[in-house]
């Protein structure tokens, strides 16, 4: 579960295999560990997504995504210039309240 934590994830699974739920299971432990948590759902509910930034309208999910992708390369440049390994770097975004989840 540790490495939920930390690294991306992939959940699939068939019609009522419990894929939601589980995320938000690790979710619920993303957020009680300090980490920003971002749910881009187009047919989410507040209700469904407690303690998170819930983002459900497409336009709003595109600009969100093009800002994260914007974000993912200034990070992945400033990981490159850092002389860190990937597991250290991970380890300061982290320390920092840098670190971030979208689902």
């Amino acid at each position: 579960m540790s490495n939920l934590l930390e690294y991306p994830a992939l959940i699939f699974g068939g019609m009522g295999s419990g894929k939601s739920w589980t995320t938000r299971e690790i979710i619920k432990l993303k957020v009680a560990a300090g980490q920003k948590v971002t749910v881009l759902d187009p047919h989410g509910s507040p209700v469904e997504w407690k303690g998170v930034e819930l983002i459900t309208d497409h336009e709003d999910i595109a600009k969100y995504l093009d800002k994260y992708i914007k974000e993912l390369n200034r990070r992945y440049e400033e990981y490159r210039n850092s002389g860190l390994s990937e597991d250290e770097f991970t380890q300061k975004l982290i320390k920092e309240g840098r670190n971030m989840s979208v689902v």
